[in-house]
């Protein structure tokens, strides 16, 4: 495909930092561990660093879905008790919905939530 499905936060700038005339880490930045290729020299090593400032993820996976109320029995609110349509995504899925990758053969079965709704009068709705 010429997606990517989970794709890692992307660099979106870097800057170089040096102790030895006061800057610090620009706020947003994160230090990059020193590794075997980063080779400044002895008396640089402690004053020259790098920072990176990362971007948002950008694949299909990352994308938070909005969650709604698409079917329901029975069709229509009663007088006592109607169905809170707007909060009930919210509340089945506070962190919102995103999809998984997977394999055609490993692909997982539905999941489905059950709980109970009580109102401020003490009235139930049972969801699933």
């Amino acid at each position: 495909p010429d997606f990517q499905v989970n794709a890692p936060a992307p660099v979106t700038d870097v800057v170089v930092i040096n102790r030895s005339k006061g800057e610090s880490t620009p706020r947003g930045y994160h230090l990059v561990r020193r590794g075997a290729s980063c080779n400044v020299g002895k008396s640089f090593a402690n004053e020259i660093q790098l920072a990176v400032r990362y971007g948002k993820a950008r694949g299909v996976c990352n994308i938070p879905l909005m969650g709604a109320t698409l079917d329901r029995f029975p069709a229509v609110d009663s007088a006592k008790l109607p169905l809170p349509s707007r909060e009930l995504p919210m509340f089945v899925f506070p962190s919102g919905l995103h999809l998984r990758a997977c394999k055609p053969t490993d692909t997982p079965l539905p999941s489905c939530f059950s709980f109970v709704f009580t109102n401020a009068r003490g009235d139930l709705i049972y969801v699933c």
